[in-house]
């Protein structure tokens, strides 16, 4: 038998791929393409969801070394401008318990969710005062309970902080009497910190709070869903966020971390404030 031309087999090396056979790899392509995007689209949430709970992680931290270095008092939540006592601090919601923990953290990045929506609400010092920076659009919350005056709606006893001083911080006018750590009942159970559903809104209801302007109008028994709460006022509902796989970063108390979905009792899956109150 003898041996084919060298050309001729210059012409079928050289032939390269027909129609079909290219549409074939493209198709693979594409199938392996549609596997693995939403694989790594996982690994990149659960990544974020780490990253944020870290975050947190730290603000709780931060907030128990403040408290050891100052006698055990707690900070308050937050402050409304009218009452003011730190002289010339009037921007939205910058007078607030994070700002005072500060120092204790590594900059804004430590009030930064890495999933929080891009609504152009990020974390900024608006004035630095009094010893300290003092910040608006953190992507996190802490415990109203803490003690808050005016801003908006807040705890299941009063949206202004009218609570028993054994159940949290309090306020006489501009005055705070901070909560000390060691009158914290069942510390691995009371939140410190979570998750904001809204930066941009300094104030936090709780469930218990959020309980009563509840109508379930949308019949879907969803306490996250803004639909649910009065057309005029839908930031009764919680101000806690959902944007790790409709899970939420909360600290407590203790100083541990937890990542929890919405129907857990600590966020959307209760109607009280039993692991928010501090005492009794």
């Amino acid at each position: 038998m003898k041996p084919l031309p060298v050309s001729l087999l210059r012409r079928k090396s050289a032939r390269g791929f027909t129609l079909i056979e290219l549409l074939v790899v493209i198709a693979i392509i594409a199938i392996l393409a549609g596997m693995l995007l939403p694989a790594l689209s996982k690994a990149k949430g659960k990544a974020k969801a780490t990253q944020c709970l870290n975050s947190v992680k730290q603000m709780v931290t931060g907030f128990m070394l403040y408290t050891g270095d100052n006698d055990e008092k707690t900070t308050f939540a937050w402050m409304t401008p009218s009452v003011n006592p730190y002289g010339g601090i009037t921007a939205y919601g910058a007078v607030n318990g994070q700002s005072m923990i500060g120092k204790y953290l590594a900059g804004l990045k430590s009030y930064t969710c890495p999933a929080y929506p891009p609504n152009g609400v990020v974390p900024a010092v608006v004035v630095t005062a009094f010893g300290f920076d003092w910040l608006q659009g953190s992507h996190y919350r802490v415990n109203p309970y803490l003690g808050i005056i005016g801003m908006g709606p807040g705890t299941q006893l009063s949206d202004s902080g009218g609570w028993p001083s054994s159940m949290g911080g309090t306020f006489n006018g501009a005055v705070h009497t901070p909560f000390r750590m060691t009158s914290v009942m069942q510390p691995t159970a009371r939140v410190y910190s979570f998750d904001a559903n809204n930066a941009g809104t300094p104030y936090m209801p709780t469930p218990g709070s959020a309980n009563n302007f509840f109508s379930n109008s949308q019949g879907d028994n969803d306490r996250s869903n803004p639909l649910n709460y009065p057309p005029s006022e839908p930031w009764r509902a919680p101000n806690i966020g959902l944007h790790h796989d409709k899970r939420t970063g909360v600290t407590f108390m203790d100083g541990h971390a937890e990542s929890l979905p919405k129907t857990s009792p600590v966020t959307f899956g209760s109607n009280n404030d039993l692991h928010w109150t501090l005492g009794q």
